[in-house]
């Protein structure tokens, strides 16, 4: 030990802790990513906007795409059955076909090819769902899906980080009535 330095007093102790305090506190403000980006393959396009993947460890994951909310395939029958006007009815038929549409131009886009899988802030949705933003070749799916009207904004804080990309798609939709946006 060095005879001429002094050893460290409470005030030193202090300064050191609060320095330690204030770094962490940074360090927590700091937007949480869930994981890195990730290459995956897809192997069932479940609906419009859910789709399961092959994992680098060889599991199956099921990821929900940011972004969007495409009309169910799923509560096609059930709402058409409870249709009880021509109005109602024409508007669930309309939802059913813009809900197959969006299934088969997801299954084109995805199935059986490698896609990046980038992850937001949440990681994971209620029902155990991964949460990602999903590109292929370049092409970002949310935005596209938006663009064709294969379904409506859907952003859940905190995973709103394409926010204004996807509300410009969603208004392009809507001024030429495609999709969920036709008369």
């Amino acid at each position: 030990m060095d005879p001429t330095r002094e050893s460290p007093t409470l005030r030193d102790w202090l300064l050191a802790i609060l320095t330690a305090l204030a770094f962490l506190a940074v360090l927590l403000a700091v937007p949480y990513i869930a994981s890195p980006a990730e290459i995956a393959r897809v192997v069932r396009v479940v609906d419009g906007d859910t789709i399961w993947v092959r994992g680098d460890k060889g599991s199956i994951l099921r990821v929900r795409i940011i972004g969007y909310d495409a009309p169910e395939l799923e509560n096609c029958v059930n709402h058409a059955l409870a249709s009880f006007t021509k109005l109602i009815l024409t508007e669930t038929l309309k939802m059913c076909r813009i809900a197959a549409e969006a299934k088969g131009y997801l299954s084109a886009l995805v199935e059986g090819k490698e896609v990046m899988l980038i992850p937001d802030r949440e990681n994971k949705d209620e029902y155990g769902r991964l949460l990602r933003y999903v590109r292929i070749e370049g092409k970002e799916v949310s935005a596209d899906m938006l663009r064709l009207g294969y379904g409506r904004l859907m952003l859940i804080p905190p995973n709103t980080t394409m926010k204004a990309e996807y509300e410009a798609m969603e208004r392009a939709a809507k001024e030429g009535r495609e999709g969920v946006w036709e008369p």
